[in-house]
């Protein structure tokens, strides 16, 4: 069942091919943007400075591709799949696409920011670690608080309101570890960072089992 529902997921995706494009299209103008803000003041791009700006915006990128991941799934579509899945099978399906996603997402951003900021990480191994563990870390969040949004209206306003909270320590954990991968350290200078990460993905995979079965069918 948990197959079905995330092919349904990238099916639904690819059908709605105007949502990806505009996703990557977004990526691609905050890395512009922020290119453009730094273009005659690059001794201002320091380490602190390019870790902080890849995971901000990849933080705007994974707000906008998440808060969906329910808001199609009111009314029918929703009172269907109560009748032929579990609340569990549902949630865990939707965040292991949302974690693609963002995966995807991050290897954009990644390009994005080498051609225009130029390469500056010394150690791509562990940088790929820290930023598969945000990515997982990010989705299980967001995709818990996309279905409490998706329940009430405003729901962007509503994502942005509870993700602010849960996103923060995320964020500075990926931009000390990033800064770490700058400076070309090793595992030693990041298990810190890397334990919090592993940490928050399985407090996250604990609440969202605990709680998303009362919130999907309220």
């Amino acid at each position: 069942m948990m197959l079905w529902l995330l092919k349904k997921e990238f099916q639904f995706e690819w059908r709605s091919k105007n949502a990806v494009q505009g996703l990557l299209l977004y990526t691609l103008s905050i890395g512009f943007i922020l290119y453009s803000s730094f273009l005659f003041q690059e001794h201002l791009i320091n380490a602190a400075v390019w870790s902080a700006l890849f995971w901000i915006s990849l933080l705007f990128s994974a707000m906008s591709a998440v808060v969906k991941s329910f808001l199609g799934d009111r009314g029918n579509t929703d009172s269907y799949y109560y009748q032929i899945t579990s609340a569990h099978h549902l949630l865990f399906a939707k965040t292991f696409y949302n974690i693609l996603l963002l995966v995807v997402l991050f290897l954009l951003s990644m390009v994005i920011f080498s051609v225009l900021f130029g390469s500056v990480i010394a150690n791509l191994g562990l940088f790929a670690t820290l930023g598969i563990l945000t990515c997982a870390a990010l989705g299980g969040a967001l995709t818990l608080l996309a279905s409490i949004a998706a329940k009430v209206r405003n729901s962007h306003l509503i994502m942005a309101v509870l993700g602010f909270p849960v996103t923060v320590s995320i964020i500075l954990m990926a931009v000390s570890g990033t800064r770490n991968c700058i400076d070309g350290l090793g595992l030693d200078a990041l298990w810190r960072e890397l334990l919090v990460l592993g940490a928050i993905n399985a407090i996250s995979l604990a609440v969202s089992f605990l709680l998303f079965p009362y919130i999907w069918r309220s």
